[in-house]
């Protein structure tokens, strides 16, 4: 009965892990594991008190706007030198490098470095290049498991690089494509790179990187489209059912645009991100279309999106961290920090600055800001331009030159 029992209880958490394996107890991905910017673990920060942070380790990195994606030992990323670009794998113990595997040669005019944040699952990272090259890699060694040529399969024609960031749904890994017309955005077999479904999608998508919605059946791919058909661009958020890559809906703007991902708030929201402003879109039911709910200019899109919690948006918008309510886009507080981007971990906001190379910890509450740690841990100057990874106690942070992982001290 035991044995039974075991073998039981062992196919009832493969199937767990079957239906929800984006519940990674790292940071697999871009935004994290809920692909929302927002980390599952609890019991980091102390409930009263002061909080300390430490360095614990740094790194110099080459250039690149890339994500930290944590998965176990390992933290997985790309950068670039005057040769190409490169996928990394450091130690999150020490930050030693494990290996560090050559992609593909330079582009030109590319000064910013490769863009796209890798995603991790099950012993496989999943790297895009700007050469728009995808490939899997071994976790362990580096070594190539399946490369797929988006710009001959695809029609790939990105003018800046493919910067799109993998989204893990399931066994598919979910790519927007940069090509003009057909298979905009593509779910590919993760074990294999075999395609298993193709969208074309309403307007362009040539940059940026799909959000998910739902669960189960319901589940929906976020786009974050471009529509240019009058003339100056318009963006909108496009929902693709993610089992099949068949249209659910689109909801266009009437103006201002970006590449920021789209983010479900609550069970029928869409947050949409612009150079200019936020966007709260509530998703079509069946006796009502698509309708903007509030737009903002409190936030806009930049390096990450906003995160949400009981009911309220923490996120940046030019020089302001701004909490805002998410019934009607009012601000409930703002704090000139300058600009910066934020994960949610524990009831706190981990928030980091662009430039200045500081590193806050800020109560994610609606009453006031409460900043409970600061800590200068990047370099000033050099940019920041992706969100920290949070894995349990431990925070990674990143800019065009080195990656420093940071404790929360108990």
């Amino acid at each position: 009965m035991r044995l039974v029992a075991l073998a039981l209880l062992s196919s009832l958490l493969a199937a767990a892990q079957q239906s929800a394996p984006n519940a990674d107890t790292g940071w697999p991905q871009w935004l994290g594991p809920f692909r929302d910017g927002r980390s599952p673990a609890t019991s980091v920060f102390p409930a009263a008190g002061s909080v300390r942070l430490r360095v614990a380790w740094r790194r110099p990195l080459g250039l690149g706007a890339s994500g930290l994606s944590v998965s176990g030992d390992r933290i997985v990323t790309l950068d670039s030198d005057e040769k190409g670009a490169f996928a990394v794998a450091l130690s999150t113990r020490d930050g030693s490098l494990l290996w560090r595997v050559p992609l593909d040669a330079a582009m030109p005019d590319d000064e910013r470095g490769p863009g796209s944040t890798p995603a991790v699952a099950d012993g496989l990272a999943y790297v895009l290049s700007p050469a728009c090259q995808l490939r899997a890699l071994e976790l362990a060694t580096g070594t190539l498991a399946w490369h797929v040529d988006m710009k001959a399969q695809f029609e790939s024609k990105a003018r800046l690089g493919c910067v799109s960031s993998p989204l893990l749904d399931g066994e598919r890994v979910i790519v927007q494509t940069g090509a003009p017309e057909e298979k905009r955005v593509v779910a590919l077999d993760r074990r294999t790179g075999a395609l298993a479904w193709s969208a074309k999608g309403v307007a362009r998508a040539n940059y940026g990187a799909p959000g998910l919605r739902g669960t189960g059946a319901a589940r929906e791919v976020l786009i974050h489209h471009t529509d240019v058909s009058q003339g100056e661009p318009r963006g909108g958020v496009t929902a693709l059912r993610a089992d099949d890559g068949q249209l659910a809906w689109h909801h266009t703007l009437d103006r201002f645009w970006s590449w920021a991902t789209p983010v479900p708030i609550g069970d029928d929201n869409v947050l949409v991100l612009t150079w200019n402003d936020a966007v709260l879109v509530k998703a079509p039911a069946a006796s009502r279309p698509a309708a903007v709910v509030w737009r903002s200019p409190a936030f806009t899109a930049y390096v990450a999106t906003p995160v949400y919690r009981d009911g309220h948006l923490y996120g940046h918008g030019g020089d302001f961290l701004r909490c805002i309510r998410a019934s009607d886009g009012s601000v409930a507080w703002e704090e000139r920090t300058y600009p910066g981007s934020v994960a949610l971990v524990d009831g706190h906001l981990v928030a980091l600055s662009i430039t200045a190379g500081l590193l806050r910890v800020v109560e994610a509450s609606p009453q006031a800001y409460r900043e409970r740690a600061r800590l200068s841990v990047l370099e000033p100057g050099a940019r920041a331009e992706t969100p920290p990874s949070v894995v349990g106690r431990r925070i990674f942070v990143r800019n065009d030159e080195e990656v420093v992982a940071v404790d929360v001290e108990s």
